[in-house]
């Protein structure tokens, strides 16, 4: 059997989650965070350290109106 190449550790908050890994072959680089790519809005997105827990979905007139779930309400509202 293969020895594996990566040790990962998960880490499932409540708040948020995690993935770091460890690459065997060099361990004195020491343990990294792989960052997740998430949706900073609705057009765009980012690799993150931190990956919530938890999902907010907008409604088609939040999405319509502009609201983005970081910022609170459009300004209109």
């Amino acid at each position: 059997m293969r020895q594996p190449r990566y040790a990962i550790g998960i880490d499932l908050g409540t708040t948020n989650s995690v993935l770091a890994y460890l690459d065997l072959k060099n361990p004195r680089r020491g343990p990294q965070v792989l960052p997740i790519p998430q949706w900073e809005s609705a057009d765009s997105h980012a690799p993150f350290d931190l990956l919530p827990s938890f999902l907010c979905a907008l409604t088609p007139t939040e999405q319509a109106d502009g609201f983005n779930g970081a910022d609170g309400p459009p300004a209109s509202a």
